[in-house]
C-alpha cells in the first residue's frame, strides 16, 4: 500500500508539521509513506527538532511552480493525507484524508442567502477580483492580512460591462535582506507594468488595469523574484511578494467595503474567495475529514456542512512523564510565540494580570513567558512592549529557548497559565481562539496545574475543579490562580488529576486512534497493526 503525506509547509516544522510526521512515522512502519512538500527538510533535522524518527519514510519534493502538481501526483497513491494547512488541494488518491486545523469562514444562515447573491450579481457589478492560485494562506502583520505568493499570483475577475477595471493591488517586502523586490503585472501575455517594491513591512497601493481576457474574464498575475527566509525564521518556503488588498477603486471599493463585506462575512471571512455553496470545491474530493478537536469539529460543519472525525494532536506524554516528579517551584508559565495581530497569545495582558497579583501582595512567585520569536519589525516590536510591561515585575521573558530549557521548566513550574482568546467574540471569529493546545497538555505532563480560560480547545482538555481551574476574564485568573497558590492540598490534588488527564493525548493514544481511522478509509493489513490497534 502506497500513502502520501503532504504538507507545503514542511520547513517550518510547527505543531502541524509535528502533527503530520508523527502520522508520517506511525504509518510509514506499516506501508510505504512518502513525505510530500515544495521544499524538503531532511531526517537529521526533523529527528533533533521533533525528536521524530523517520527513516523509514521518503522525502519527496514536488515542484513549486506548475498548477495541479499535487493534485497530479496524489493520483499514484492508496492514500493522500493532505496535512497542508488550508492548503486547497483536491485529491485523485483511491482514498482521501483532510487534515483540518482550522476551516475558511464560511458563511451560513441568511448570510449564505445574501453570500449567492453576492456570488451572482453584486461580484461583476462591483469588479471583485478573485484569487486564483499561486497565493499561500492568509497571514497577519499586526492587524493587517495578506497573503505570500509563490513567484506569480494570479487573480481573475468578471464585469458587468464588460470593460476592464482599475485595481488597488498593496504590496510589501517582508525581506529580511532591507531589500524590495522587483514585480512584473501582466495581463495574460500582455506585460503592464513593472513596479520596485519599497523595502520594509509598509504596504504600498498601486493602481493597475487588466488588459487581457480568457474566457470572458480578465486575469491579472503578480510576478516577481522569489526568495528564502533566513534559518532562525524557520520557514524554508520560496516567497515572492506580500499581497495585502487587491479591491477595484472608486465607487465600487466603498460599497463592496462598506455594504456587502458586512453584510456577508464574518471578520477574517475574504471576498476574494469564490465559492458558492458552503462546502468549498476541493473538499469534496476527500473521502474523510479529519479535525483536531471538538472545536474545530464544530465550525468545519457549521462553515463547510460536513462531518469529521476527531483525532487530537499527538503529544509527547511519555517523554515528559519518563523524566520524574521534580520539587514543584514557585512558578508560573506560560509558553506561546510572541507575535502581534491575529491569534495572539496575549502576554501583555497576563504580565498586567500578574502585575496586579504583585500590587495585591503576592511576594515569592515569577511569572516565566517562554516561545518563540519573529524577526519581522512588527514582532519585534511587539517582543519589545512585552518585555517593557515586564520591567520591574518578577516577571522572566524566554523567547527561543531550547525544548531541553523548555522541559527543565516544565519540571519545576506549579501553575500553567494560557489566554489565547481572552477578549475575543468567540461567535464571530472562532480562528481567534486556541483550537487545541499542545502546550497546556505538556504542562499537565509534568504536573503543572492549569489555570486557562475557558474557551475552545482549551476547556476540551481542562474539567473545572477536577484537574485544573478555568476562567473567563482576568479577574478570574486572578481569583483561581490565588486559589492554587494558597491552598497546598488543592493544588497537589490537582496536580495529580492534571498528569493523569495528559495520558489521554499520549503518543499510544494518538496511535490506537489514529490506525482506526485510517483502517475505516484504506485498510491495511491487519495482521501488521492489531497489536497497536487494540
Amino acid at each position: 500500500m502506497r500513502i502520501a503525506v503532504y504538507n507545503r509547509f514542511l520547513t517550518t516544522l510547527g505543531g502541524g508539521e509535528r502533527y503530520m510526521l508523527k502520522i508520517a512515522e506511525i504509518l510509514g512502519r506499516h506501508a510505504e509513506v512518502d513525505v510530500l512538500s515544495q521544499t524538503l527538510v531532511s531526517h537529521d533535522v526533523i529527528r533533533a527538532r521533533l525528536g521524530i524518527d523517520v527513516d523509514h519514510v521518503n522525502m519527496v519534493r514536488l515542484p513549486d511552480d506548475a498548477t495541479g502538481t499535487v493534485e497530479k501526483a496524489s493520483a499514484d497513491y492508496d492514500l493522500f493525507i493532505n496535512a497542508s494547512h488550508l492548503d486547497p488541494v483536491s485529491s485523485r488518491a483511491r482514498a482521501s484524508v483532510l487534515l483540518v486545523y482550522f476551516p475558511s469562514a464560511r458563511s451560513t444562515g441568511w448570510r449564505s442567502l445574501v453570500r449567492r447573491a453576492v456570488e451572482q450579481y453584486a461580484r461583476p457589478l462591483l469588479c471583485i477580483p478573485v484569487l486564483d492560485g499561486g497565493f499561500g494562506p492568509e497571514e497577519w502583520s499586526g492587524d493587517t492580512p495578506f497573503r505570500w505568493t509563490n513567484g506569480e499570483g494570479r487573480v481573475k475577475l468578471s464585469t458587468r460591462n464588460g470593460s476592464p477595471p482599475e485595481l488597488s493591488v498593496r504590496l510589501a517586502s517582508f525581506r529580511h535582506d532591507n531589500t524590495g523586490p522587483e514585480v512584473v503585472f501582466a495581463s495574460g501575455s500582455h506585460e503592464i507594468a513593472v513596479v520596485n517594491v519599497p523595502p520594509g513591512s509598509d504596504f504600498r497601493e498601486f493602481r493597475i488595469t487588466p488588459t487581457q481576457k480568457e474566457d470572458g474574464v480578465f486575469q491579472l498575475s503578480i510576478r516577481s523574484d522569489t526568495f528564502e527566509p533566513p534559518a532562525i525564521v524557520n520557514d524554508r518556503r520560496r516567497l515572492g511578494v506580500a499581497v495585502g488588498t487587491i479591491s477595484p477603486v472608486g465607487w465600487r471599493k466603498r460599497v463592496a467595503r462598506h455594504t456587502v463585506e458586512r453584510l456577508s462575512f464574518r471578520p477574517g471571512e475574504e471576498l476574494h474567495t469564490e465559492w458558492p455553496s458552503r462546502t468549498p470545491r476541493y473538499v469534496t474530493s476527500y473521502d474523510s475529514i479529519w479535525t483536531i478537536s471538538k472545536f474545530v469539529r464544530y465550525w468545519t460543519e457549521r462553515y463547510w456542512d460536513t462531518r469529521s472525525s476527531l483525532i487530537n494532536p499527538p503529544v509527547d506524554v511519555e517523554g515528559i512523564q519518563a523524566l520524574g516528579l521534580w520539587p514543584k517551584e514557585n512558578l508560573i508559565l506560560n509558553v506561546g510565540r510572541f507575535f502581534e495581530g491575529h491569534h495572539n497569545k496575549k502576554h501583555i495582558e497576563m504580565i498586567r494580570a500578574f502585575g496586579g497579583m504583585v500590587d495585591a501582595g503576592l511576594r515569592g512567585w515569577t511569572l516565566v513567558l517562554v516561545g518563540g520569536s519573529s524577526e519581522e519589525p512588527v514582532h519585534r516590536e511587539y517582543l519589545r512592549r512585552v518585555r517593557s510591561e515586564a520591567a520591574g515585575l518578577p516577571v522572566v521573558i524566554a523567547p527561543d529557548i531550547p525544548y531541553s530549557e523548555l522541559l527543565n521548566l516544565y519540571s519545576r513550574a506549579s501553575i500553567y497559565w494560557h489566554a489565547t482568546g481572552l477578549d475575543e467574540d468567540e461567535r464571530r471569529d472562532p480562528a481567534a481562539m486556541e483550537h487545541f493546545g499542545i502546550t497546556t497538555v505538556e504542562a499537565m505532563a509534568a504536573s503543572c496545574v492549569p489555570v486557562v480560560i475557558r474557551r475552545a480547545g482549551q476547556s476540551e482538555i481542562v474539567s473545572h475543579q477536577q484537574n485544573g481551574l478555568l476562567w473567563n476574564d482576568l479577574e478570574g485568573l486572578k481569583a483561581s490562580t490565588w486559589a492554587v497558590i494558597s491552598d497546598p492540598t488543592l493544588r497537589s490534588k490537582l496536580s495529580a488529576a492534571a498528569r493523569c488527564r495528559s495520558l489521554d493525548f499520549s503518543h499510544r493514544e494518538f496511535e490506537r486512534k489514529l490506525l482506526r481511522l485510517v483502517d475505516a478509509v484504506a485498510p491495511l493489513r491487519r495482521r501488521q497493526y492489531a497489536d497497536a490497534v487494540n
